[in-house]
């Protein structure tokens, strides 16, 4: 063939495609070929980034710390992938140093297929049941606030954020609860693996602490003194909220979020009583889904952190509080398989 009806046909070529691409969504799609036909590219909420595109070849794992939920799937290849998790921390009650928030619970997917035609949802937990991974909301009275928020679990959804739909979900901890005048109230309980810890656990004090959530229902309310100061029981994905402290008492810490959220910590009107512990959230594997899947529990307010990508997540997250009534927020990190 002649250089001149070669160079004929390829420009005949190009405007062929180009003029399909144009058919086919309104506007010329060149600029994107390149990007959009890699094998590791993934299609990923504006938020996330600009683009809405993420190549994990080219640009490393991605890592979401902000809470929210997150439409992702592959961009036009079925992919290998591997999911970490790490559900939020709790935060401490207001009053004794060891009334601590505790950990949430870090999970992995192992290696698992992300099929084109099936976007999951990607939970992140926030720090105070923000984004959509609700915990509790700590009891009520007094400023500043008094007990810890509890920790919102993070997860992955097969449609809708809906307990039937989960494939896999790391608990967020407790908040810790308070007391004005006492050092004896309950710290939150850690996000647990099939069941979350109990409040108090962590420092053995508190009254009014509540269980954590199981594979089957959320913890129950944790006893206030009277009952009106009760807590509130968990519920799926949902922690309890903490029991109020009526006018000078103790208010009780908030539940972890989870696939069973725990129980809210029970308050206390008596200014020298004790607010009790939010239990900790359940995680949940669907293992015929997830065949690979492992998790963790901290058992404590420092995050389980044996993960090869630790690195890449800042330092705290998914740790309980020690200083705030806020504890540290989740994090997600998607990494090739």
């Amino acid at each position: 063939m002649s250089p001149i009806r070669s160079t004929i046909s390829r420009s005949l070529g190009f405007f062929i495609r180009n003029r399909r691409s144009q058919d086919a969504t309104g506007t010329s799609a060149i600029m994107g070929t390149r990007q959009d036909s890699s094998p590791t590219s993934m299609t990923v909420p504006s938020s996330i980034t600009g683009p809405g595109k993420w190549d994990l070849s080219s640009q490393g794992n991605l890592v979401i710390t902000t809470a929210g939920t997150y439409d992702i799937s592959p961009f036009n290849h079925d992919r290998s992938i591997i999911v970490d998790f790490w559900g939020a921390g709790g935060g401490r009650g207001r009053g004794a140093a060891e009334a601590y928030g505790a950990a949430g619970v870090w999970a992995t997917t192992g290696s698992f297929k992300m099929g084109i035609n099936n976007p999951m949802n990607y939970v992140c937990g926030g720090a105070n049941g923000s984004g959509g991974s609700a915990s509790g909301g700590p009891g009520t009275g007094g400023t500043p606030q008094q007990a810890g928020h509890g920790g919102g679990f993070s997860g992955l959804f097969d449609g809708s954020v809906a307990i039937g739909n989960a494939w896999i979900v790391a608990a967020g901890g407790g908040g810790g609860g308070n007391n004005d005048s006492g050092s004896n109230h309950g710290s939150g309980g850690a996000g647990g693996t099939t069941t979350g810890s109990a409040g108090g656990t962590l420092n053995g004090k508190g009254s009014g602490n509540a269980p954590g959530g199981t594979q089957s229902a959320g913890g129950t309310a944790g006893p206030g003194s009277p009952s009106t100061h009760n807590g509130t029981a968990g519920s799926a994905l949902q922690g309890g909220n903490g029991g109020s402290r009526g006018g000078g008492g103790a208010s009780g810490g908030a539940g972890g979020g989870g696939y069973y959220g725990g129980g809210g910590g029970g308050g206390n009107s008596d200014q020298n009583d004790n607010g009790g512990g939010g239990g900790g959230g359940s995680s949940y594997l669907s293992t015929p889904n997830l065949p690979a899947a492992s998790y963790s529990a901290p058992g404590t307010r420092i995050r389980y952190s044996d993960s090869p990508v630790t690195p890449s997540i800042p330092g705290s997250a998914g740790t309980g509080s020690n200083s705030s009534s806020t504890g540290n927020g989740g994090a997600i990190v998607i990494r090739l398989a």
